[in-house]
């Protein structure tokens, strides 16, 4: 929106300039996003608390856990959501809407949010650390993963090509395989970080 707003006024002051770079946009927007928590984080966690939108301590498959973790019980859950929200407002401030690579990557970002959310809804409604299956989880990483696929291979200032890091000439043209190597990211990054996320018991 900014860009829209401020950048045609370079006409009566250079200073406007600064915002045809993405780098500074990009900078900008991630310290929105950062204060917006900031600013939100309290409140957030507020209401989580009196809706007893609290995180449970799975007692299964580890002995002794609960007692290791259970003064956790209760940590407000679905941060996420905050944080999904403080993204989607920062970009839309700062980036361009009109840039499909942006509507991808909110899309793709709001998508995988939505999945997170679910999955806590399910586990504070059950009242356990049982959320959505991992099959459903799956299910919706490959669905975005083919329409991040189909966007990329049909892009024409993308394509399938693979370019690997550190090496000048090393470039694989995937083709159509360049979705299942999306869905290999995606799927990896997204059940790592939750894999990660729940070692601490939660």
């Amino acid at each position: 929106m900014f860009y829209y707003l401020l950048y045609p006024l370079n006409e009566f002051w250079f200073g406007f300039n600064v915002f045809r770079y993405i780098t500074f946009r990009a900078g900008m927007a991630a310290f929105t996003s950062f204060f917006l928590c900031l600013v939100a984080a309290p409140f957030f966690v507020k209401c989580m608390k009196t809706l007893k939108a609290g995180q449970y301590v799975r007692t299964e498959h580890v002995d002794g856990i609960y007692e290791l973790h259970k003064q956790k019980e209760g940590t407000p859950t679905m941060g996420g959501l905050m944080i999904l929200a403080a993204v989607i407002v920062s970009t839309l401030l700062w980036g361009r809407p009109d840039n499909d690579l942006v509507i991808l990557a909110l899309g793709g970002m709001t998508w995988m949010g939505a999945v997170g959310a679910v999955d806590d809804i399910l586990k504070i409604r059950g009242k356990n650390s049982k959320g959505l299956s991992a099959g459903y989880k799956l299910g919706a990483q490959a669905l975005l993963a083919v329409i991040v696929g189909i966007f990329v291979i049909s892009s024409e200032y993308l394509g399938s090509d693979l370019y690997l890091p550190f090496l000048k000439n090393a470039v694989a043209n995937l083709g159509p395989l360049y979705i299942l190597f999306i869905l290999l990211v995606i799927a990896g990054t997204s059940n790592a970080v939750n894999l990660t996320d729940g070692l601490d018991g939660l």
